[in-house]
């Protein structure tokens, strides 16, 4: 969007030298695995602060995080 900041933050297990050439693109060499964080209970919680210290590294908080859930139609 002109005028917009915006960058694509891409969480996948590749080599970041994939990536580099991509304008706004910001990788990280990562995996979360919901099968695994559904088993393993502390390994959520590492997971948790994984993309806690990404999310702060780029200055993102609860203070200026917009998220708007999905609408959920009802039956």
């Amino acid at each position: 969007m002109p005028g917009k900041p915006f960058h694509l933050l891409l969480l996948s297990p590749q080599s970041n030298n994939e990536f580099l050439n991509l304008p706004n693109v910001l990788h990280y060499n990562v995996e979360f695995n919901p099968d695994r964080m559904f088993d393993d209970s502390g390994h959520w919680m590492y997971c948790t602060e994984v993309m806690r210290g990404i999310l702060e590294s780029l200055g993102v908080s609860s203070k200026n995080l917009f998220w708007c859930p999905p609408k959920i139609l009802k039956g």
